[in-house]
């Protein structure tokens, strides 16, 4: 049975394994979300320090990074979580589209 150009299996006992290629989307599209909440985890620290941390980590090339440095204790789990998210996209893409090949 085929559904909006998606076969669907008509028997439901048989466990069908989904494509690489989807897997390596789903992971890459979580790391995306999970970067992306350490991004603004950071932000949001940065402007409880103060609105002149929080712009600078905005608008300023490198400021981030000044700021994760100064206060390390404060923004250590947000910068974890970033981190952790390009891991996972990372991996993401390693499923998808395998190692990379200099040959």
């Amino acid at each position: 049975m085929v559904w909006g150009g998606i076969e669907l299996c008509s028997n439901m006992n048989a466990m069908s394994v989904p494509p690489p290629e989807l897997l390596g989307w789903i992971l890459s599209i979580l790391g995306g979300i999970t970067y992306l909440a350490g991004k603004v985890m950071i932000a949001t620290e940065a402007f409880e320090v103060s609105s002149g941390w929080g712009w600078a980590c905005l608008l300023v090339p490198f400021g981030e990074l000044i700021f994760i440095f100064k206060y390390w204790k404060r923004a250590r789990d947000p910068f974890i979580a970033s981190l952790i998210g390009i891991l996972i996209m990372v991996a993401g893409a390693w499923v998808s589209y395998g190692p990379v090949s200099t040959a």
